[in-house]
């Protein structure tokens, strides 16, 4: 017999999409949603320039394989 999933609460929705939760007037607080978004740019960021420093190294390491070539 197959159970029913228990489904999630409002809070726990809200957490999984990694947004804030409303206030009690059911605004959202723009202060939260900036600094989340701000964090999300930032990593992001060093995310990409982890990247390009691995593609500058397999360039780098692809051009010592070539001259290794040319040589034999």
């Amino acid at each position: 017999m197959t159970d029913k999933p228990i489904p999630m609460t409002r809070e726990e929705e809200y957490r999984n999409a990694d947004v804030p939760m409303p206030d009690d007037r059911g605004d959202l607080d723009l202060t939260k949603m900036i600094e989340l978004q701000q964090k999300e740019i930032s990593d992001l960021v060093k995310d990409n320039k982890l990247l390009i420093a691995e593609i500058d190294r397999l360039r780098s390491q692809i051009e010592r394989l070539k001259n290794l070539i040319i040589k034999t």
